[in-house]
Parts: C-alpha cells; structure tokens; sequence
C-alpha cells in the first residue's frame, strides 16, 4: 500500500512533504505578473529583516509545466541556513 502511495509522488514532492515546515513564513501565490503562472512562493526564516540573504528559484519545466510547490523543500532547507528563498515561474 506504502508502495502504491509513493509511487503517486514525485520525488521532488514526496521530499516536500518530509522537510519540516516550522521557524518560517510562507507566503505562497504571490502575483509579480499579468500571466496566469506569473506567480512566486517566499519563504522567510524566523527573524528575517533586510540583511537576510535571498536565494532566487527559477525552477525547470520548460516554463510550461510543473509546479512552485514540488520544490518547496529546496526553500525549507535553505530557510534553515537563514536564508530567504524565492521560487519562481515565468
């Protein structure tokens, strides 16, 4: 059963699901654009302030396909080293 639930994930979400979540704000779905995928997920460390580093994501897909959210635990790891993370998709 295990298997066949797993199976469904891809690992890029399945790594998303076991990366922990707490001592950050996530801020999903921002608008930076008019298109329909002109959106970015922010993820900000506990006690984030302007000097906070910012790594910026563009993630793969050929800009058609996949989602901000399969790399979610790319943001929450990095979050982790005190890093603000931007995931983006044009």
């Amino acid at each position: 059963m295990l298997a066949f639930l797993l199976g469904a994930c891809s690992p890029a979400r399945l790594a998303g699901l076991l990366t922990p979540r707490h001592g950050a704000t996530e801020r999903t779905g921002l608008r930076y654009g008019a298109g329909p995928r002109q959106l970015l997920d922010l993820t900000l460390p506990a006690g984030a302030g302007p000097a906070t580093p910012l790594v910026v994501f563009f993630y793969g897909g050929g800009w058609r396909s996949g989602e901000r959210t399969d790399y979610a635990f790319l943001a929450r790891a990095l979050k982790s080293e005190g890093c603000a993370v931007a995931i983006f998709v044009y």
